[in-house]
């Protein structure tokens, strides 16, 4: 598999398209309580062969995530 047979998503997905998967963490809040802070987003995408796979975006990071098969 060579990263050049992906789409890149920036070019393809029209803007604002909603993430398949959010990405969040626990945070304190001053009363001690926890709320659950979005950190990160992953959206789902197809190569050029047609293959499903995700881009998963958490702050500066990208990833590219695969299906186990």
């Amino acid at each position: 598999m060579d990263l050049d047979d992906f789409v890149d998503e920036e070019e393809e997905k029209p803007k604002g398209e909603r993430p398949a998967y959010r990405v969040v963490q626990p945070q304190k809040q001053a009363d001690g309580s926890e709320k659950l802070v979005e950190v990160g987003a992953m959206w789902r995408n197809v190569s050029k062969q047609g293959n499903d796979f995700y881009t998963l975006k958490i702050g500066a990071l990208r990833l590219l995530v695969f299906p186990n098969r």
